[in-house]
């Protein structure tokens, strides 16, 4: 039985979406960062290897990490992650971010129905205490984000989104 040629294919570098928040008065962004085939993107070229649009788009990928702040982006981490934020800020070499005034952490409360976690319930003492986290790292990042690096940058970014968020490769194949 004779194998079915694979279709040839071109490798379309695109520029992924970033997302706005619809629920905050602050500007709150968020990557869509993932899989290129499920994501929203525009596409900016093709290229006939796969090796060539991944190198392209770990290029632009960089160069956008560098240029672009990290400050808009952290809102959508918040308040889960807030010690992977302190930790990331720290191993860029950025100025502490002080959390030990927000008290302890306040988690939603699990619902539980035949003996299973079928949800979670996020009351007021949730809401307060992700809203003092939020302006916390919100004040954070005013008080500081002029004096960061393109280095420091791209440090944050590198360890709080491990997903490419700005540029992704797509495989198209084309029909003979």
């Amino acid at each position: 039985m004779a194998r079915k040629k694979q279709a040839d294919s071109l490798y379309v570098v695109q520029r992924l979406a970033v997302c706005s928040s619809q629920w905050s008065k602050d500007v709150s962004l968020y990557s869509e960062g993932g899989d290129p085939d499920q994501i929203s993107g525009v596409p900016m070229t093709g290229l006939r290897t796969e090796e060539e649009a991944e190198a392209l788009a770990a290029r632009l990928e960089a160069e956008a990490r560098r240029a672009t702040p990290i400050g808009p982006f952290l809102g959508g981490l918040l308040p889960e992650k807030v010690a992977t934020v302190v930790a990331a800020a720290q191993k860029a070499g950025l100025p502490a971010l002080d959390v030990s005034a927000l008290g302890d952490p306040v988690e939603p409360t699990p619902v539980i129905r035949g003996g299973q976690v079928v949800g979670h319930s996020y009351g007021d003492k949730y809401f307060a205490y992700s809203e003092k986290v939020r302006k916390a790292v919100s004040a954070w990042w005013h008080e500081r984000a002029a004096e960061v690096t393109p280095e420091q940058s791209a440090a944050v970014w590198d360890e709080l989104f491990a997903e490419p968020c700005f540029y992704g490769v797509r495989r198209v194949p084309i029909e003979e």
